[in-house]
């Protein structure tokens, strides 16, 4: 069999793979009938990490992009961190990992709540968050520190809003507009502090 050939194979059966799985995130130790296909997608990875200005390898390259491969050279440890992650699913039908958890040298809380934090930057691949959603994921973080941020965050804007409201009503007042009769004229004044507020 042809390289070409052989190489395309390797491909239909990547593409099969997130056919079935909804993802590419293939172990490395994946096989279908005698082909290593894990194997074959983590030196895709190694030739994708260092590019060639070779019109072939480049169409391969975009082949493989239309599948949307996680280039990333950590992907093993994220798959052997989401095993991990998986069978403490199967075994307590849940994901909510106590904070001092380890197994296998990993604390797993901790790889967790990190994924959780790329997915609240928008920074997590669609394949890790279909694989993570899989698990039944609850997608809140639980770090104290992001926590308060987020907060600290939301105090000055609610303060901040408070502020302008404050102003406009303030101004509404001065305007003579204080006594606000009909529903019209609520309205109207509605109308008024969101182009005040907003505009």
């Amino acid at each position: 069999m042809r390289r070409e050939e052989l190489w395309f194979r390797y491909y239909n059966i990547v593409k099969e793979y997130k056919e079935k799985h909804g993802h590419t995130l293939i172990p490395a130790n994946y096989e279908v009938d005698g082909m290593k296909v894990g194997s074959w997608l983590s030196r895709q990875r190694l030739i994708h990490s260092n590019p060639k200005n070779d019109p072939a390898i480049n169409y391969k390259i975009k082949k493989l992009d239309e599948l949307d491969i996680d280039w990333s050279v950590h992907e093993n440890t994220w798959n052997k961190n989401y095993e991990l992650l998986k069978e403490y699913y199967l075994k307590h039908g849940n994901s909510n990992i106590p904070k001092d958890y380890k197994i296998d040298g990993v604390n797993l809380w901790t790889w967790f709540n990190a994924q959780k934090q790329a997915y609240s930057k928008l920074s997590l691949s669609k394949d890790k968050i279909v694989m993570l959603n899989k698990l039944d994921t609850d997608w809140s973080i639980h770090d104290t520190k992001v926590l308060n941020k987020q907060i600290d965050s939301m105090i000055i804007y609610n303060i901040a809003l408070f502020k302008k409201v404050n102003f406009v009503l303030r101004d509404l007042k001065l305007d003579g507009m204080n006594n606000i009769n009909s529903k019209e004229e609520q309205k109207e004044i509605e109308k008024i502090m969101i182009k005040r507020i907003w505009g």
